[in-house]
């Protein structure tokens, strides 16, 4: 039998180990969650808001996991989650409460349609990221009638322009102008805009940002990934001088006006890369030849002008060739439609007066096959 001082000290040091544990596992549950792994789709939109960014607002925010992980950069003051869904909202509340106590202060949580939330706030964002939602949804937002607040003042579904209504071969998006962008940009001080709308249909997502080129944004970056076997375009178009509180005007084109032809194509960084590649290894198709000839030893760079590899342009193929036959399919029907114009004319029918070249498209985006 144990002596009682010994007896004591036991008690005493089971009693140390059982508190020790109920401190720990309370600890425990007040301690935030750890970060969950960013998607690679969403890893590269963290990678595109650049360092230099003091505030951004992620528009249709869903889970916040991209406005969580921007919230815990020091250099970052002010992060807007939005979005239009309450369940989504609720959901990132959620997931915002998980954030630890200095990153979770900076996240203000907005519901509502769009840029209007920013708007009745009188936030401000130099940066707004669309991501995850249609083309169609980030023209609603970008450029459709807009009242003073910010909201769209057209139903979703309701944005043709009714003169095209029922015209034959019609395109919603060839509806919009540089007049058409709503001025809650300029209103919440936006300078960039990171783009990554989800499908990335290629005809309305290239009309968008050739009327951002024509409203006098440029190109900053672009990128491409591929994640599930599905392609996701990322666009980073800025302005140096937002126009505060007013809607640009359709002449302010910025030498885009006379580019409807291959809506701006040329003008994608991604596109620019894939030529400059081809330019490359002609060059060192050449190269290769005079080595042989002269013995002289060349060596070619193994990225772009916008940092792009030779990854990046394989994966830009991958995606021109998956929306070829779409081009194709959309081309015979704009050919069988010129065919049957004159009967249609002789029924009183409209027919939609094409903004762009659908056969320059189709040989751009070829010529990048090559």
């Amino acid at each position: 039998m144990l002596p009682s001082g010994r007896a004591h000290w036991s008690v005493y040091f089971t009693l140390f180990v059982q508190l020790s544990c109920c401190l720990f596992s309370a600890s425990s549950s007040l301690m935030p969650a750890p970060l969950k792994a960013l998607s690679p789709r969403l890893s590269r939109l963290v990678t595109l808001v650049p360092e230099s960014c003091t505030s951004v607002a992620d528009v249709g925010c869903d889970h916040a996991q991209l406005a969580g992980r921007l919230a815990l950069r020091e250099s970052m003051q002010r992060v807007y989650a939005c979005d239009v869904s309450a369940a989504a909202a609720k959901g990132a509340a959620t997931h915002i409460q998980n954030l630890p106590p200095v990153q979770k202060d900076k996240v203000s949580l907005l519901l509502g349609d769009g840029l209007a939330p920013l708007v009745a706030a009188g936030a401000q964002a130099d940066t707004v990221v669309l991501s995850g939602m249609g083309v169609r949804s980030v023209f609603e937002i970008l450029a459709c009638a807009h009242a003073a607040n910010g909201a769209p003042t057209v139903k979703r579904k309701q944005a043709k322009v009714k003169s095209q209504r029922g015209a034959w071969g019609y395109d919603y998006w060839t509806a919009y102008t540089p007049a058409s962008m709503t001025n809650a940009l300029g209103a919440v001080g936006v300078r960039r805009l990171v783009l990554a709308p989800w499908p990335p249909n290629f005809l309305p997502y290239q009309g968008l940002l050739h009327l951002l080129l024509r409203s006098g944004w440029h190109f900053e970056q672009q990128s491409v990934d591929k994640e599930r076997g599905y392609h996701y375009i990322t666009s980073v178009l800025c302005r140096s001088e937002p126009e505060q509180g007013r809607e640009l005007e359709d002449g302010n084109t910025k030498g885009h006006e006379n580019e409807n032809g291959t809506l701006s194509l040329q003008h994608n960084p991604l596109y620019l890369s894939c030529a400059d590649a081809d330019a490359a290894a002609a060059a060192a198709a050449a190269a290769t030849t005079t080595t042989a000839t002269t013995g002289t030893a060349t060596t070619t760079a193994s990225t772009t002008g916008f940092g792009h590899d030779e990854s990046d342009v394989l994966l830009w193929q991958d995606y021109l060739r998956a929306q070829l036959p779409s081009l194709h399919k959309r081309q015979l029907g704009r050919r069988l439609r010129d065919e049957q114009q004159p009967l249609m004319d002789a029924a009183g029918g409209a027919a939609a007066a094409p903004v762009f070249d659908l056969d320059a498209v189709v040989t751009a985006v070829e010529s990048q096959l090559k």
